[in-house]
């Protein structure tokens, strides 16, 4: 069975937390007052689907999109109807004259194409871009609840996702990382 760099990811970090909680290692000067470190889940999803701002934007871009097929099917129907004008004027029609009505309906119908596909690919630019903005804005609030409730470390609650929301300096154990591995590094040298 093979295992996403994620879901890894993810047992690892609950692994280190649970390894932590368990053996009371760490900073007890960095814990809160009775030397317990605060952790908690955060389910991004539930809090983007709840976003407001994610709902009212969400709303319209959706309106726009009616909006646009509304105006492809206009422009659709009014080749339909030249489609239909030119069979029924088709037999009175010699054949040059024929070919160029027909021709002149196949450039209109890849021109609507043309234009529907541009319109897709902006409506798409335009829903990553939202897409991204309210997740920078909810992991925005995660750290600002986060430094302002005194919790050590958030998790994203996302069984797919799993990994670290925030987490406070004290956790951050890079620094001491660097040096061991350097340390060991310039120690086999």
């Amino acid at each position: 069975m093979k295992l996403g760099k994620n879901f890894i990811l993810g047992v690892l970090t609950l692994s280190v937390v649970f390894y932590i909680a368990a053996t009371g290692l760490g900073f007890a000067q960095d814990s809160t007052p009775d030397g317990q470190y605060r952790i908690a889940v955060v389910d991004r999803k539930a809090v983007y689907d709840a976003y407001e701002k994610q709902q009212d934007q969400m709303q319209q871009l959706d309106q726009l999109v009616r909006q646009r097929e509304q105006e492809i099917d206009q422009m659709l129907s009014e080749v339909q109807q030249k489609q239909e004008s030119f069979e029924q004027r088709r037999a009175n029609l010699s054949e040059t004259e024929a070919l160029a009505e027909r021709d002149d309906i196949e450039r209109e119908l890849r021109r609507i194409q043309r234009q529907h596909e541009e319109w897709d690919s902006e409506i798409n630019r335009q829903a990553n871009r939202l897409i991204s903005q309210l997740q920078g804005e909810i992991n925005e609030v995660v750290e600002q609840v986060g430094i302002e409730q005194n919790y050590h470390l958030i998790l994203d609650g996302d069984p797919n996702i799993g990994g670290v929301l925030y987490h406070s300096s004290p956790l951050n154990m890079t620094s001491r990382i660097i040096e061991r591995i350097n340390s060991e590094y310039r120690a086999g040298n």
